[in-house]
């Protein structure tokens, strides 16, 4: 029988438990189980605990609060240095201190802003300079001006989303990308909405 292993990240398969190891068996549904089953690798347990980020170097765009956050706080658990960059050097700060609590040195606040090019220039610069390297980039951060359908959407905030959501992550890309090239190795993670693939009436 067709067996699907996923982690749940909300409570909309039957109730499942945020963070609960799901199984789907194909015409009965979804269920929890409490030991997953081995594969190759181990059981998924076991694969987690072999996940290794040491001596990585990570920008985290949006990495203040909310996902960015989380992502920022995992690769740190991970072995990973983290760079927290939002509008808002304070809240970043906050952020890269929780971090440097547990994980002595392991992250930098550096402010930043999509709108500027100048701006996430000196992101990259500060995250060179402070860890000598990027080795993952997550675009995490975007601006969402508008919320309605698209026959309501001023040309402004349409250009602003276009700008902040697709061209400011280009820019960035272009700016780590030499060196993950050159170093034959390296990773860009970029954050989109389910809306680019199911639509959701408003």
């Amino acid at each position: 029988r067709h067996r699907k292993f996923v982690t749940c990240t909300s409570h909309g398969r039957a109730g499942i438990p945020t963070g609960r190891i799901c199984m789907e068996v194909r015409g009965e549904g979804w269920g929890v189980i409490d030991n997953p089953p081995r594969t190759r690798g181990g059981t998924w347990r076991e694969r987690m605990s072999l996940f290794d980020m040491t001596g990585k170097v990570a920008i985290i765009t949006g990495s203040s609060r909310g996902i960015g956050q989380a992502i920022a706080e995992e690769m740190a658990d991970h072995g990973a240095k983290v760079v927290i960059s939002s509008r808002t050097i304070d809240d970043c700060a906050a952020v890269a201190a929780g971090i440097n609590a547990k994980h002595t040195g392991a992250a930098l606040a550096v402010a930043s802003s999509l709108s500027s090019k100048e701006s996430l220039q000196n992101l990259v610069d500060e995250a060179r300079k402070a860890f000598g390297k990027v080795d993952v980039l997550v675009c995490n951060a975007a601006s969402n001006p508008h919320y309605g359908p698209m026959a309501t959407i001023t040309d402004e905030q349409l250009r602003k989303t276009l700008d902040n959501n697709i061209v400011s992550q280009h820019w960035l890309i272009q700016m780590v990308v030499p060196e993950m090239i050159e170093r034959k190795s390296g990773s860009i993670v970029i954050v989109s909405s389910i809306a680019g693939l199911r639509g959701t009436p408003i």
